[in-house]
């Protein structure tokens, strides 16, 4: 899901599912943080920041920005910590990262606003906050 479109058996799957394209703010009581682009500094300066952070404290709760299905929960993601990406119907895919923990498992459908996991600071996060992407 990061580098490939999804599987076809998922499109099929999420076919028809929470069709509003608007997202849900993922941190209920979060702020945003660092944002895309070349915004990191020291060793990191050239590596391009492929999200937004929103830092709110340690075990607040995250929420599904659209509905669809979960097709990744787990922390295989060099540098991500614990990571949740969730399909929606439109093919995109809304990225998670840096979770103390996981709520939901592959396979699972959530809806838009669902709690599916809580801020944390794993991976090479250094401060409590979330990682979002939406690809």
């Amino acid at each position: 899901m990061m580098h490939h479109a999804p599987l076809d058996e998922w499109m099929a799957a999420v076919e028809g599912l929470d069709t509003d394209e608007r997202l849900t703010f993922p941190v209920p009581v979060g702020h945003r943080g660092r944002g895309f682009g070349f915004t990191r500094d020291a060793g990191l300066a050239q590596t391009r920041h492929d999200g937004v952070d929103i830092g709110a404290p340690e075990g607040s709760t995250i929420v599904a920005a659209r509905g669809g299905l979960v097709v990744y929960a787990d922390n295989g993601i060099t540098g991500m910590g614990n990571v949740l990406i969730v399909l929606p119907s439109d093919g995109s895919s809304a990225l998670y990262a840096h979770c103390v923990a996981i709520d939901v498992f592959a396979g699972q459908y959530v809806e838009r606003g669902q709690a599916v996991a809580s801020v944390g600071e794993t991976g090479f996060a250094r401060a409590p906050h979330l990682h979002f992407e939406w690809r």
